[in-house]
């Protein structure tokens, strides 16, 4: 959808690339990553962080 705002993008790379620090592995675990290494986050924050947000950006 920007490609016709910006004339010389490239190609999209990204569709098939893992980009930095985005393969995360399953979100459980990336939670508990999260509480270890942020231990000022609750439950709930480090739930929220780790939510996948690929759904939202679809309908956007």
């Amino acid at each position: 959808m920007l490609e016709p705002h910006l004339p010389t993008m490239a190609n999209t790379w990204t569709a098939e690339t893992v980009l930095p620090d985005g393969n995360i592995g399953d979100q459980a675990s990336f939670e508990e990553q999260l509480l270890e290494t942020y231990p000022f986050l609750d439950a709930v924050q480090a739930r929220r962080y780790a939510a996948p947000t690929a759904p939202c950006a679809e309908h956007s």
